[in-house]
């Protein structure tokens, strides 16, 4: 690999024709290797990471050549792998480059980790008072202040995304799956969901082949699956609901399955979602069911919630559902 003025060239041995050996050659004769035509990998590139580290459980981030862009973001060259791992591996067997978008300079990547270490910027102006030596009057001036500080970024929801969008999704996957264990992975989910969902819903033009569908089936393979729905509709506008949950399925039916796996403080956020979406019998009536299920677990703290969002819903005489998101749970 070669960075010349930006342009990130490969320059591969050609090993198609025959090979020279060593004892087919006299010490003193100079040795010319073939190779293949340079091939250019990316441009605008500032900095290249790689490593020679080792991990089967986490071959895509480790086997990944990452570039700067500057202006232009980040790029992985990302390995593919078949699912069964049967066939022979080679470093340039089969490749896809994904651009990504970060909000800082990258300065290192944390392969396994699947962080990126850089620097932010944030420029304020500086209120200062200039006199003059031949002027009475004081003059006010504004100088910039540029405050640099050192901090990191979570990239995989980008990756899964350009995966998804190229239908790779058993690379997704598979690469999701090898990074399932991360604290903020969770957090990765959830990201991706509500970046899609926002920029979809809110989109003027319509879209012929939306991928929020594709993220929520995807979202669906990981055992978080109705808890990322849920803190991603409360973390989003009440106008984007039905459009999530055209996406992801009823939130009555994601309300029973959190039921059936006894995730009773999940079920609890899904009421504020039926409270705002469906009639008010239909609230009080789910309400009703978790509160009975948190008396027979003994979950006495989710009791007396329950106990407040009945008396705040009330005897609900009017049918029709609420326009805005009132009560919390």
């Amino acid at each position: 690999m070669l960075n010349l003025a930006g342009q990130l060239i490969m320059v591969q041995r050609d090993r198609s024709g025959p090979q020279i050996r060593e004892k087919e050659s006299s010490p003193n004769q100079r040795k010319l290797l073939p190779f293949c035509a340079p091939v250019v990998l990316a441009q605008s590139v500032e900095n290249v990471w790689t490593t020679c580290r080792s991990n089967k459980q986490k071959r895509h981030l480790l086997e990944a050549l990452w570039l700067s862009c500057g202006g232009s973001g980040m790029k992985v060259w990302l390995p593919l792998f078949p699912r069964d791992h049967r066939k022979p591996h080679s470093f340039l067997s089969r490749r896809i480059m994904l651009p990504f978008h970060i909000n800082i300079y990258p300065l290192a990547v944390l392969f396994e980790d699947a962080l990126v270490l850089g620097a932010v910027n944030d420029t304020v102006l500086y209120d200062c008072l200039y006199t003059h030596s031949s002027a009475v009057e004081h003059l006010e001036v504004l100088f910039p202040f540029c405050i640099v500080e050192r901090t990191s970024q979570i990239y995989l929801h980008h990756i899964l995304r350009q995966l998804l969008v190229r239908n790779l999704g058993e690379q997704a996957l598979l690469l999701a799956h090898s990074c399932a264990a991360l604290p903020y992975f969770p957090h990765v989910l959830e990201l991706m969901l509500h970046e899609v969902l926002e920029e979809e819903a809110t989109s003027r033009d319509p879209i012929p082949d939306p991928l929020l569908p594709t993220v929520a089936k995807f979202i669906t393979e990981f055992p978080l699956f109705l808890q990322t729905v849920v803190h991603c509709a409360r973390k989003t506008e009440y106008a984007l609901w039905n459009y999530l949950f055209a996406a992801v399925g009823n939130p009555k039916d994601l309300f029973e399955e959190c039921l059936m796996a006894q995730d009773l403080d999940t079920a609890a956020s899904y009421l504020i979602i039926l409270q705002n979406m469906e009639v008010p019998a239909v609230s009080r009536q789910h309400a009703t069911l978790l509160f009975n299920t948190a008396l027979e677990k003994g979950k006495w703290d989710l009791c007396r919630h329950m106990i407040r969002f009945l008396k705040a819903i009330g005897s609900g005489e009017s049918e029709t559902p609420p326009t805005t998101p009132t009560t919390q749970v």
